[in-house]
């Protein structure tokens, strides 16, 4: 064979080899940057997915533990939301460029928010919202970025923020949104009308039924906040005209009832409940819930036997549940406040933690129990404080003479109950005492066997011994009146104070606080202004005249000035809005008699004689009086008004034959005889011949008004 047929053969296999050498080194290189290409891409989608996977398993639970207790914020104890900021923080460094930077961002937002961590929530909403603000995921960071002002009470910028989304070219669903959470954000600032007004627009201007359903309800909300309770029962109500989902409807129908429990229509509400009992049976917690508040009906009713019963029976049905502490409580409340048995109570009471720690009444069942101790210690050492000043006054009494004024009112200022020196009238919701039985109760030594005994140090010394004897009631008091709730047994304990020193600063301080809870817990407005008037005119050096003499609007702080203030108050007081003519009489009367050396007591005869003549109608009593002024207080600017009065009186008396007008007895002021003519003031009598033509005369003068 010819050789070039070798060379050819030879060519031909490597041109065959050299390719197949090439392709072992290039394919492997290829196949590399191809799968690099492939899993490049895939892998920030799967951080991403995995932050989105967490987010939701959040989410899941949030809304579990929701429902599960409404009033409680356990998402800051989801660990998955920690989760999904890391994944989606980690979208954003390694894959600044990737399409699924503004939904990392949005997961890392509504996770800080959800957490509690609102001011990286805003940040991480405004950042969306700077740097990508053509995502589609704007309007809503704006909303979210609304909703985390809010928390952190940035009211004015959230307002802003959601006033413009409203102004924007946006879909109905975000403009909505933005007007409810307006309503939310006033109604966070108790600017409940302006939430109405919100809520009321979101109805008006929005499609989804479920969207008007929410406003309608949170409509009820505010004028249940507002105390308008036949508003809020009837906007809870319209609900269901928006077809609620489930749990809004049960939700709304349960705060209807509760509206008309507390308009006292106790049928109608039972009836609500047993509706929902019978709608809702499957679920544990809101049938428990309702029972509770049929439960509820019966003890505002009066039927607390019923109620007990009802009680016992939600603990045995749901055991170790928030409701079935709930029930505790309620029971520790009956026991209490309507029968006045402490044992029963404190049992009660300290049940709510063991039944469900986590319970929302684990923390006043607590608190209250702590009073109850309290006051049954201070009776005991009360007690033993009686028991040892009666025997010290008995075995030494030069001893206990009255502690000054001065050092008393130092003694005892710092623990002792000083009201403001304008009261304001109580607002908060704390249970009154209707149940006289229970006042008793609390007022005697009764039922103290579940509180362990203590022994009560008692001092020698008697002033020593009397000023602890003084703090102790004084601090039961303010137990009975700021933590109970029990102002006829605050006052039980301050008028006993007041009647065992009345010549002391305790009795000034006893007769303010009597007074502060007559006007502002009882409402006995005129029992109240009675005893601060008694105040300033018996201990007019104490802190607590000055006090009474602010709120009966008198400024001076001079005894005298003070008192004749005072009375002209009151004589006003009776004129003016009692028509009790001779009150006022009786008021002007003590001035011209216990101050007769000052400018005041002229103006009070002025009253005195104006009076009788206009309001009584008695003209021989007001010419005595116009006559007694002119002669005491011929300088005074009422001794002028009246002088032509008199003169016309004399001037008729002399045109009608000479009659002789007798000049009254003076009112020589101080004097046993003037007192005694003060006190019983003889029945106006009618008007003679003389005093008719006196009458037809003066008539036709215009009256001169009182200064």
């Amino acid at each position: 064979m010819p050789s070039f047929w070798y060379k050819r053969k030879a060519l031909v296999a490597n041109s065959i080899v050299m390719p197949i050498r090439c392709q072992k080194v290039i394919f492997p290189i290829l196949t590399f940057l191809l799968t690099l290409s492939i899993f490049g891409c895939g892998a920030y989608f799967n951080t991403y997915y995995n932050a989105k996977k967490f987010f939701k398993e959040a989410e899941k639970k949030r809304l579990q533990q929701q429902k599960k207790s409404p009033s409680a914020k356990l998402s800051t104890k989801i660990p998955e939301y920690q989760k999904a900021i890391e994944k989606g923080s980690k979208v954003l460094q390694l894959y600044p460029r990737s399409r699924y930077v503004d939904d990392a961002i949005m997961i890392i937002g509504k996770s800080f928010y959800h957490q509690g961590e609102y001011l990286k929530a805003k940040r991480k909403f405004e950042e969306l919202i700077t740097l990508l603000p053509n995502s589609p995921f704007v309007p809503q960071a704006k909303l979210w970025l609304a909703r985390s002002l809010i928390q952190l009470q940035e009211y004015e910028e959230a307002e802003e923020v959601l006033v413009a989304v409203l102004a924007e070219k946006t879909s109905s669903q975000i403009a909505g949104e933005a007007q409810m959470l307006l309503g939310k954000m006033f109604f966070q600032r108790r600017l409940y009308q302006r939430a109405i007004q919100e809520f009321s627009g979101v109805i008006r201007t929005h499609s989804r039924g479920s969207m008007k359903a929410q406003a309608q309800f949170h409509i009820g909300e505010c004028y249940w906040e507002i105390g308008e309770y036949a508003k809020a029962a009837n906007a809870f109500l319209k609900v269901q005209k928006y077809n609620p989902d489930f749990e809004l409807q049960y939700e709304s129908q349960l705060r209807y009832g509760q509206a008309l429990r507390y308009l006292k229509k106790y049928d109608q509400a039972t009836e609500v409940f047993s509706r929902l009992m019978d709608k809702f049976s499957s679920n544990q917690h809101q049938l428990a819930t309702l029972r509770l508040e049929v439960a509820g009906c019966l003890a505002d009713q009066g039927k607390l036997n019923e109620a007990i019963l009802a009680l016992e029976n939600i603990i045995k049905d749901f055991p170790k549940t928030a409701t079935a502490a709930e029930a505790y409580y309620r029971l520790g409340e009956i026991f209490l406040y309507s029968y006045g048995q402490f044992d029963e109570a404190r049992k009660n009471l300290h049940a709510v933690k063991k039944e469900y720690a986590s319970s929302d009444f684990s923390k006043p069942a607590t608190e209250l129990t702590k009073s109850i101790d309290e006051v049954l210690k201070l009776r005991r050492q009360l007690k033993k404080y009686e028991a040892d000043l009666l025997l010290l006054t008995t075995t030494q009494p030069n001893t206990t003479d009255t502690v000054k004024v001065e050092k008393e009112t130092k003694s005892v200022a710092s623990p002792v109950f000083e009201p403001p020196i304008t009261p304001v009238a109580d607002t908060t919701s704390q249970r009154k005492m209707s149940n006289s039985r229970a006042i008793q109760l609390l007022d005697e030594d009764v039922n103290l066997k579940s509180q362990p005994k203590s022994s009560v140090s008692v001092p020698q010394d008697p002033q020593k011994l009397r000023r602890l004897y003084v703090q102790d009631r004084l601090k039961l008091a303010e137990l009975f009146l700021f933590r109970f709730s029990m102002p006829d047994s605050a006052l039980g304990q301050y008028e006993k104070l007041y009647n065992q020193f009345p010549d002391d600063s305790i009795a000034a301080q006893s007769l303010y606080a009597i007074a502060y809870v007559n006007e502002n817990y009882l409402g006995n407005t005129s029992v109240a202004d009675s005893l601060y008037r008694q105040l300033i005119e018996k201990y007019p050096q104490t802190r607590f005249a000055r006090y009474a003499a602010r709120h009966q609007g008198i400024t001076s702080v001079d005894s005298v000035t003070t008192k004749v203030k005072l009375l002209f108050h009151l004589a006003e007081q009776s004129w003016m809005e009692k028509q009790d003519f001779k009150q006022a009489i009786n008021f002007y009367q003590q001035i011209v008699e216990n101050y007769s050396d000052t400018d005041y007591a002229a103006k009070a005869l002025y009253a005195i004689a104006w009076l009788h003549e206009y309001e009584l109608h008695d003209n021989d009593k007001a010419l005595e009086f116009y006559r007694t002024l002119e002669k005491l207080y011929p300088q005074s600017v009422y001794a002028r008004k009246v002088q032509k009065k008199i003169t016309a009186v004399d001037t008729s008396a002399t045109q009608q034959g000479g009659i002789e007008v007798s000049t009254p007895k003076s009112m020589a002021p101080k004097t046993a005889e003037t007192i005694e003519k003060s006190q019983r003031m003889q029945e106006p009598a009618l008007p003679t011949d003389t005093t008719q033509a006196v009458r037809k005369k003066t008539d036709t003068n215009e009256k001169i008004p009182l200064p």
